[in-house]
């Protein structure tokens, strides 16, 4: 078996290498370290089969099994703070893939303990299937809602697009809060929602704002008023001008004007885990990505889109979206990939050419160039033979394209 954890948990195809197999034998490993775990799943038709599975192999040996079944990511995080949360879920990634998060004190695991988790998943025999713990279910809701943050009283009328698992919580604590919800029809798929659909069903609503959530409930989209999509990075803005969070701990692929509201950010790796792992080590309260993922450590250590949600219905209250927005300039981001047959060996190359030619060069996660007004990041893709360049009005781009260019 050849499991290897990426940026955030594992995924892949399912059954090809997302299987029963796999967690069955995950199931097995976590329950020979640790004496309570907590379980939940996603929407996908695969996710209640591949629950049991690693159910079952917690329950060969003699620990305490929660399941929450059913739940946003971000519940099982924010519950299992004192403990180990399984979380069975691709994200955002296409339907008939399937994968899981771990998640530790709150946070994803990484270093160390990912590390050793990975090697005993790859290499375990495991044992006959056989039941020595014990499993439980607990009202997990209203612990959850207890616990968010932004718990306000409103009165704004909301298109909800959320069919994934947050449906199963928040209509019916935006209902509580005194919000009218306009839900978009549940039998529709999650990643079959038209943009276009639902910005006309905003205006023809005279709604106030979207909320588009993914399937585990951990990335937000908003729409203003008018119908339209906020830019990720102007989300971003939105909520670091309005919490002026100290320390808040964004990543590389950040916009120059996300970077610059608040002079104290910390700059980490692409990632949530990552986020999340500085966030606990430097005390910080809140942490994102320009992917609609928000982190708020008062709750966990993980992307909450409720929390979320909650977050910019308290923004609304300031203003329309839509004027609000006008704040911050969009940003002009262009993206530009090179395929190359090694990426580490090209990712060497452009390191020793850039270093001596730019200043303000970071190596945190690939090549961040920092300018007065822009940026320039090169990193090299996770899953692919490619490196990607990401750009904001960087002076010398052809400079760069010419580097990237003579190490492929």
């Amino acid at each position: 078996m050849n499991c290897k954890f990426g940026t955030s948990g594992i995924r892949g195809p399912y059954p090809e290498s997302i299987n029963e197999e796999v967690l069955f034998r995950l199931g097995v490993v976590l329950s020979r370290e640790f004496n309570l775990v907590y379980v939940g799943m996603d929407i996908r038709d695969s996710s209640e089969s591949l629950l049991n599975s690693l159910i079952k192999g917690l329950l060969t040996n003699k620990i305490e099994v929660i399941n929450l079944g059913l739940a946003p990511v971000g519940a099982l995080a924010s519950l299992s703070k004192n403990s180990l949360g399984v979380y069975i879920t691709a994200s955002h990634n296409p339907f008939d893939h399937n994968g899981f998060k771990i998640f530790y004190k709150g946070g994803e695991v990484y270093g160390d303990l990912e590390k050793q988790i990975e090697n005993n998943l790859n290499s375990i025999i495991p044992p006959e299937s056989k039941t020595l713990g014990i499993l439980k279910t607990m009202d997990w809701k209203w612990a959850y809602k207890k616990s968010l943050p932004f718990l306000g009283m409103g009165s704004a009328k909301i298109v909800l697009a959320c069919n994934g698992s947050a449906k199963v919580v928040l209509p019916t604590l935006l209902s509580e809060l005194g919000y009218e919800l306009i839900c978009l029809n549940e039998e529709i798929p999650i990643e079959q929602y038209d943009r276009k659909i639902i910005s006309k069903k905003i205006r023809e609503t005279n709604s106030d704002i979207c909320f588009l959530l993914d399937a585990d409930g951990d990335r937000l989209i908003v729409f203003d008023e008018n119908g339209e999509e906020i830019q990720k990075d102007i989300q971003l803005n939105l909520a670091l001008d309005f919490l002026k969070p100290a320390k808040p701990v964004l990543t590389v692929e950040s916009s120059h004007s996300s970077t610059k509201i608040m002079s104290d950010r910390i700059i980490t790796a692409v990632g949530s885990k990552n986020v999340g792992s500085i966030m606990m080590q430097l005390n910080s309260s809140f942490g994102g990505e320009p992917a609609g993922e928000f982190i708020y450590s008062s709750l966990s250590y993980c992307p909450d889109g409720i929390a979320t949600a909650l977050l910019f219905l308290e923004i609304l209250k300031q203003g329309k979206i839509s004027n609000l927005r006008k704040k911050y300039e969009i940003p002009k981001i262009y993206r530009e990939k090179y395929l190359v047959l090694d990426r580490d060996r090209s990712m060497e190359i452009i390191k020793k050419s850039i270093i001596p030619y730019f200043n303000n060069v970071s190596l945190i996660d690939g090549v961040r160039i920092e300018q007065s007004d822009g940026f320039a990041l090169i990193r090299p893709s996770g899953t692919e033979s490619l490196i990607r360049l990401t750009y904001e009005n960087f002076n010398d781009i052809e400079t760069v394209k010419k580097i990237i260019e003579e190490s492929i």
